[in-house]
């Protein structure tokens, strides 16, 4: 539950950056010193894209291992009650008692 609500935070955090980007870098630089600092801005805001689709990629894979793993647990089970009840059945068709 709480990686969903992880992965889903990300997701949301990172759309949200994509749509903040015409309003984090409005004007445009016009000497070299406000070109640098537009560079440094700019390298940072994409780092931070980077890294939370990366968060989010990496949540989705751990949540869907999570959920491989569990759904192969559920088929062991229900074959084991399969059998189970297939030699019950089988030893009540004998006469034995079950």
């Amino acid at each position: 539950m709480r990686l969903r609500l992880a992965m889903t935070a990300l997701l949301i955090f990172g759309i949200f950056l994509l749509f903040a980007y015409p309003f984090l870098f409005r004007e445009a630089p016009h000497t070299r010193y406000e070109k640098g600092l537009f560079a440094i801005r700019l390298t940072t805001y994409v780092a931070i894209l980077l890294l939370t689709f990366f968060g989010v990629a990496l949540t989705a894979v751990v949540a869907l291992r999570r959920a491989r793993q569990e759904l192969r647990e559920e088929a062991k089970q229900n074959l084991r009650e399969l059998i189970e009840g297939t030699l019950r059945d089988h030893g009540k068709a004998d006469g034995r008692p079950s």
